[in-house]
């Protein structure tokens, strides 16, 4: 297998390791632009139960370990060297040791478990190539970067839906407000506009309120939501119940889980002010992968 030195000339696999999905992409350079192939999702939930616990469930774990085993022979199979690299639920799990021992042992890959900073600055370069603000709601985390300001916050979907189980979304944010102020410390003086979110959550929800049947990530990208919009979507979905959400094909994998990451959305669209938010589909897996390929790996 191929060494990470040699990657600037070659095609690379690279896996990001999420709270809520496991992801997967090839990516190369075509002289020095780089291309990417369709990202792939597997939904094994690590996060769940982790702010109850402080550790990765065995299930958790057995599900992440063989999509991890898959997608690393898949990668061999195709000559490709492969790169992974772990988010929130990882990098906050007290049995992390365990479960990074366990993927060198079963996937034969290496890990890499990024700090919430490293997380956010490869979202932010992916996604808005250092302009304006940025928004990455994952499962376990949001990272908010802006001229000035990077930060990681320990709150996303999965974990906000594990501490407000089945509530509807009024409750939800009635109960997440102080939270969320006393969580989200910013500085007040962060720009209102121009605001990109990337992660799961927000071009799911972009998708949904541009009425795709399917997801079309080059789409995404002309997508623009007002904080009115954004509510009036949700509690669309809300009154739908559970049922009613799973029976949606772009809610599939996270039907349980999209109301807690749109509640986290919403309140941070209204506690920036911000007019509108733009999304991409390019995220951190891109900026990890265009760190791998420059070989300029932080």
């Amino acid at each position: 297998m191929r060494t990470a030195t040699e990657t600037s000339q070659m095609q690379i696999a690279v896996i990001d390791i999420g709270s809520n999905s496991i992801r997967y992409m090839e990516a190369g350079l075509c002289g020095s632009r780089p291309v990417f192939s369709r990202k792939e999702m597997f939904t094994t939930r690590l996060a769940a139960g982790l702010s109850e616990s402080g550790k990765l469930s065995e299930r958790a774990m057995q599900s992440s370990l063989c999509v991890l085993s898959t997608l690393a022979r898949r990668a061999e199979n195709a000559g490709l060297f492969c790169a992974a690299y772990a988010t929130s639920a990882v990098r906050d799990a007290d049995n992390r040791a365990e479960f990074l021992s366990a993927v060198s042992a079963t996937a034969h890959i290496a890990v890499q478990v990024l700090s919430g900073e490293q997380e956010a600055q490869f979202a932010y370069q992916a996604a808005t190539g250092g302009r304006g603000g940025m928004l990455d709601i994952g499962g376990g985390s949001t990272q908010i970067v802006a001229p000035g300001f990077q930060k990681s916050f320990p709150a996303g979907c999965v974990r906000v839906h594990d501490w407000c189980g089945e509530c509807t979304l009024s409750e939800m944010r009635t109960m997440l407000k102080p939270r969320f102020d006393e969580l989200y410390a910013m500085p007040s003086d962060l720009p209102s506009a121009p605001w990109t979110a990337v992660g799961g959550t927000a071009t799911t929800l972009a998708a949904l309120f541009s009425g795709m049947s399917d997801y079309d990530p080059s789409g995404i990208q002309n997508v623009v939501l007002t904080p009115c919009a954004l509510l009036a979507l949700l509690e669309r979905l809300d009154a739908l119940g559970d049922a009613g959400r799973a029976a949606i094909p772009l809610l599939k994998e996270r039907h349980d889980v999209i109301l807690s990451g749109g509640a986290i959305l919403l309140y941070l669209m209204e506690r920036l002010s911000m007019p509108s938010l733009r999304f991409s589909d390019a995220d951190g897996l891109e900026g990890y992968a265009v760190s791998l390929l420059r070989g300029c790996r932080a």
